[in-house]
């Protein structure tokens, strides 16, 4: 290597010593966004309802969980599929609207019956792709997996109950 080589060396590794700076500015930019938004779980699934729910009451659960670090109040909570929104006041271990504070969770509650004949009357029948929303103060809105529902599954439970 000759001494005129030396400066063009230089400038190399300026420029790779630069690039790499830039993108660790980015980056560390880019965690300290994330960490101020909301980091929000929700789920559904079927399941019992808990006491004092009457013990024969199947229902879909709604669980929402903060794993963030940011409080978020929570205003709005609806079931959703194709062309079919009901937002509602549900049953759950929380009332609506209310804060979730991080680390902490709260779980709701609809009887899968009565979702089914809502469905039903709207002319939805056999099985849907259900989802669950839950809207915060911001209009952020944080959306389960889709949950294959059978409606018309359901629907017989509801009537065989009233039968019984």
């Amino acid at each position: 290597m000759s001494p005129a080589d030396i400066p063009l060396l230089a400038q190399l590794i300026a420029a790779i010593v630069g690039v790499a700076s830039l993108i660790l500015s980015a980056y560390s930019l880019y965690l300290r966004r994330k960490e101020k938004q909301p980091n929000i779980r929700v789920s559904i699934k079927m399941g019992w309802a808990p006491p004092p729910t009457p013990l024969d009451a199947f229902v879909v659960l709604a669980i929402i969980g903060n794993v963030g670090e940011k409080k978020v109040v929570i205003t709005s909570f609806s079931f959703r599929c194709k062309n079919y929104e009901r937002v509602f006041q549900p049953q759950g271990t929380e009332q609506i609207p209310f804060e979730l504070d991080p680390g902490k969770g709260a779980t709701f509650w609809m009887p899968s019956s009565d979702l089914a004949t809502d469905l039903k009357q709207k002319g939805f029948g056999g099985e849907v792709k259900l989802k669950v929303c839950f809207e915060d103060a911001v209009r952020n809105k944080y959306w389960s997996k889709d949950y294959k529902f059978d409606i018309d599954e359901r629907w017989r439970t509801r009537i065989q109950w009233k039968i019984e």
